[in-house]
């Protein structure tokens, strides 16, 4: 389990990398692209 202060280590490597324009976008794509895997995965689950 990632504990609070690996999350703030990624936080703070992810703003240094892409800086903070960037990242709100990074994060987005993110989360649909976790959203979509998780989408497939049930629905291939399901039957």
């Amino acid at each position: 389990m990632i504990g609070n202060m690996e999350i703030f280590l990624i936080i703070l490597a992810a703003l240094i990398l892409f800086g903070p324009d960037r990242l709100p976008k990074i994060a987005r794509e993110l989360g649909r692209a976790i959203r979509e895997f998780r989408n497939s995965l049930e629905e291939d689950l399901a039957g």
